[in-house]
């Protein structure tokens, strides 16, 4: 578990990184998108970008920027480094991150109670009153009134629940 220092110069680092990555986003845009489309170049930094990007991300494919850019870009280099590093991008890996209580259950949320779970991960910050009972190695997640009850171990097909 990262502590609160190393957060912050973690954070402090991201930060130095992405403004120094910045000055190169035009140059991976018109590698990537091409001169053809002008309109998208003529975006960048200006007050129509979020409306251009927000009309041309929904088309845009699903990939990781790793695919997508990185590997194809000839001048974007590594530096070794020696950090902590978790992707986030589960809930299963979220839960490894946050504090647990001493059946492994990670929660999000204030009014949330817990009797005979373990190893759950339970995501309700505006639920009023979640109460659960006998679940393991599960998922709950609360948004927008709607509500997500999964197996961890199925976490993959959320995606899938959700074109339900």
């Amino acid at each position: 578990m990262l502590l609160g220092g190393q957060v912050q110069g973690m954070n402090r680092v991201i930060g130095q990184i992405i403004c120094a990555l910045k000055f190169r986003v035009q140059r991976i845009v018109h590698t990537h998108i091409g001169a053809a489309d002008l309109h998208v170049q003529q975006a960048y930094d200006a007050a129509a970008e979020a409306e251009t990007v927000g009309g041309i991300f929904p088309t845009c494919e699903n990939i990781s920027i790793d695919y997508a850019v990185m590997e194809k870009a000839d001048y974007i280099y590594t530096l070794p480094a020696s950090f902590e590093w978790s992707d986030v991008g589960t809930w299963g890996s979220l839960r490894t991150l946050l504090a647990r209580d001493e059946n492994g259950n990670a929660v999000i949320g204030s009014n949330i109670h817990l009797y005979n779970c373990s190893g759950c991960i339970v995501h309700a910050p505006q639920a009023k009153s979640l109460v659960l009972e006998g679940l393991t190695d599960s998922i709950v997640v609360e948004r927008e009134g709607r509500l997500l009850i999964c197996r961890l171990s199925q976490e993959q097909k959320i995606k899938d629940f959700h074109k339900d």
